[in-house]
């Protein structure tokens, strides 16, 4: 296969894999809250999101191993010095996640705004599901498939994790549901083990057959010191981006768990599950363009890359506003039929965290686009002054507005860090002209921003005809706004280059 061909394929699997978790989601989730109860059900939410915490003990190796690994793909003998360094780095890694987890079994239920039965509960789900942490040790693996343009199996097995994970938290809850309704949450820690071990399995034998013969000669094979200090000097700063993201972007249910109490988590949730399901499909076109993007810029095609990222950053913008502007308009209404009218958090919130998707999409790819090219120390102090402005202004906006505020934040955030010091640092690493990056991510707005009111209006007047109607409603405009995108917003060279692709994937074999 070529870069573009697994690079669509990535993108496809990434939107198979929204597919099939939305589905299996949007089945479960009033079951779980059925049986488990909103405190419980919140406690779960704000456990998960303070769990994302836990890639910081990964030292920042995640950011600083991917250039690493593009360069060691391209000889084997390379690979052979990479592959050896990094799985004994994540050794170590492995260790301190350990560690961290007993840390916060002690440290996470204490934080919680909740009864002292739901706090004891959740500590002894840490116990529980402990096992789950060992594979962390196959975590390279997954980033040397993504390296080598073949995040599909990653997606495969993202999917397989999530629906294991689901089904059997769902049963467990049903079945513990009258027996031992004190311990639902420990028990429920068992579907962690069993969704981490299909994922990494999956993982595990997709990258024994693509490296045939390779584990033995990697886990045997001593660390290089050149690459080992590669990945320490780089690591530090990986963590300091690491942890500006966090805070940037996944505080949302800490704060609103500890200042409001974990019942009012799930309606901020549920409110945005859709929505983040759809951020995290624009997240995966960055994810699936990043190894391609590092593999430009690495043969010296400068020209070809930066052309690239525009028509990317375009492409994100397109997508994003065709999904987010039926989101808006009808999130109320999917709101009310999946799970009551109850657990709806406002338009406001809707509307905010719409437009913090399409930013999200955006500036994934940007952040990737520096991170493939070696430039990680570039973006450490805008990631910095981000966290610090979303994380301080996200406790002071809850506690004058509610559950609005972490919302709130994160725009703002976005708008006064992000959304012109990315295209500067760009300006002055690859010679980009913001000029052109500028009208590349705005051309789309012209469009979206007339038919996101538009949409929002009827939908405020119009009930859709069950589910069957609402969900054509919302495919109908994101079809128009497609529709229109492709003649209105796609340049000529745009439209040949999708076109001349599409030939090449579609011509007959010779």
């Amino acid at each position: 296969m070529t870069r573009t061909t697994r690079s669509l394929w990535t993108v496809a699997s990434g939107w198979a894999q929204s597919l099939v978790t939305m589905v299996v989601g949007l089945a479960a989730t009033p079951l779980l809250i059925k049986y488990l109860g909103n405190e419980r059900y919140g406690a779960t939410l704000f456990a998960i999101q303070c769990g994302v915490f836990f890639i910081l003990l990964e030292l920042g190796r995640g950011v600083s191993v991917r250039p690493i690994l593009i360069r060691g793909l391209t000889d084997p003998n390379e690979l052979n010095k990479v592959m050896p360094t990094v799985l004994r780095s994540w050794r170590w890694i492995t260790v301190l996640t350990m560690l961290g987890l007993v840390v916060s079994m002690f440290l996470v239920p204490s934080l919680l705004k909740g009864t002292s039965a739901v706090e004891r509960d959740l500590r002894w789900s840490y116990v529980v599901g402990a096992p789950a942490l060992l594979f962390t040790l196959l975590i390279p693996m997954r980033y040397l498939l993504e390296a080598s343009h073949r995040g599909y199996y990653v997606s495969l097995a993202i999917t397989a994790q999530s629906v294991v994970t689901t089904l059997v938290s769902l049963f467990i809850a049903w079945l513990t549901h009258s027996r031992v309704p004190d311990w639902q949450l420990t028990w429920c820690a068992l579907a962690n083990i069993a969704g981490a071990a299909v994922s990494f399995m999956v993982i595990q034998r997709v990258a024994t057959q693509k490296f045939p013969g390779m584990f033995r000669v990697w886990w045997r094979g001593k660390s290089d010191p050149a690459i080992h200090d590669e990945l320490s000097r780089n690591g530090r700063r990986g963590l300091i981006l690491q942890l500006a993201r966090l805070l940037g972007l996944t505080t949302d249910n800490i704060v609103v768990g500890v200042i409001l109490g974990p019942a009012i988590v799930p309606v901020i949730f549920l409110t945005q599950r859709l929505i983040a399901i759809a951020q995290g499909q624009l997240a995966t076109i960055g994810s699936s363009v990043w190894a391609p993007l590092g593999d430009l810029y690495a043969r010296g095609e400068h020209d070809r890359f930066r052309t690239r990222l525009i028509q990317v950053s375009k492409l994100v913008v397109i997508l994003g506003v065709a999904c987010m502007a039926p989101l808006m308009a009808y999130n109320q209404h999917f709101v009310t039929k999946w799970v009551g009218l109850s657990q709806y958090a406002g338009d406001f919130i809707t509307g905010l965290s719409c437009m913090n998707a399409v930013i999200y999409g955006l500036f994934v790819l940007w952040a990737l686009a520096l991170d493939a090219t070696g430039h990680v120390n570039a973006r450490v102090k805008v990631s910095l002054a981000f966290a610090i402005v979303n994380i301080v202004l996200s406790i002071v906006a809850t506690l004058v507005w509610g559950m609005a505020g972490p919302m709130f934040a994160l725009f703002v955030a976005n708008v006064s860090v992000n959304m012109w010091c990315y295209p500067l640092l760009m300006r002055r690493l690859f010679q980009l002209s913001v000029k052109s990056l500028f009208f590349a991510v705005m051309k789309p707005l012209w469009i979206g921003v007339p038919l996101s009111i538009g949409l929002w209006y009827w939908a405020q007047y119009h009930t859709p005809w069950g589910w069957i109607g609402l969900g054509a409603e919302m495919a109908l405009g994101a079809t128009i706004y497609l529709v229109l995108c492709w003649f209105l917003v796609v340049n000529r060279d745009d439209r040949g280059f999708v076109l001349e692709r599409f030939r090449r994937r579609t011509a007959p074999a010779a």
